[in-house]
């Protein structure tokens, strides 16, 4: 991966953490890792592998297309879908006959 995509991966890992107040020892805690490693991660000197990243975007409560792409992806969302997926087409009928009634009703 090209030097300036891990520089921009850690400054949006650190953007976040800050966000979050977290310190990057509370964070090293939680990885298991050392406070040196992760600095130089958030500095872009070094890359991660694809389970710290996944770690990172638990801890961090943040998307992997956020991270490696900069893409803010709404959990919230993700979530919608996931739960309206597993639906039978007779309950999904029924959602989305309330969210249509709910948006005429309110947001027209």
């Amino acid at each position: 991966m090209d030097k300036n995509k891990w520089i921009e991966i850690g400054e949006r890992l650190r953007e976040r953490r800050l966000q979050l107040n977290m310190t990057q020892h509370q964070v090293c805690d939680k990885l298991c890792i050392m406070q040196t490693h992760y600095s130089r991660i958030e500095r872009g000197k070094i890359g991660i592998s694809i389970d710290m990243l996944l770690k990172l975007c638990e801890i961090l409560d943040v998307s992997t297309d956020y991270i490696l792409l900069g893409k803010i992806s709404n959990k919230n969302e993700s979530l919608l879908v996931q739960y309206y997926n597993k639906l039978n087409e007779k309950q999904k009928h029924y959602i989305t006959q309330h969210i249509k009634l709910f948006y005429e009703e309110n947001l027209k």
